[in-house]
């Protein structure tokens, strides 16, 4: 086995929105997310505050209501401006 940095989910999941659509197919990132049902809204919050690519986070949200995840309604209130700022574009 080679070893190899581990990320959490909440982290390695920001990766595939970046790669939408050359290395990742929009249906492959909508397959991937469908199935994080048990991220960590605490967590998740944590690293979208770092997040500064809007592609990633605009992605990300959507794909996240569109699945109606729990963690999706439970994210930091901080990140309600850039909820709702993704929602009106």
């Amino acid at each position: 086995m080679v070893p190899g940095v581990y990320k959490r989910p909440e982290t390695a999941i920001l990766e595939v929105p970046m790669h939408v659509p050359g290395k990742v197919s929009f249906e492959h990132a909508d397959q991937l997310m469908e199935g994080l049902t048990t991220l960590s809204p605490k967590r998740l919050s944590a690293t979208l505050k770092r997040c500064k690519n809007v592609k990633v986070l605009r992605l990300l949200f959507w794909l996240a209501e569109r699945h109606q995840h729990p963690w999706y309604k439970k994210l930091s209130p901080r990140l309600s401006c850039a909820i709702t700022a993704y929602k009106s574009k």
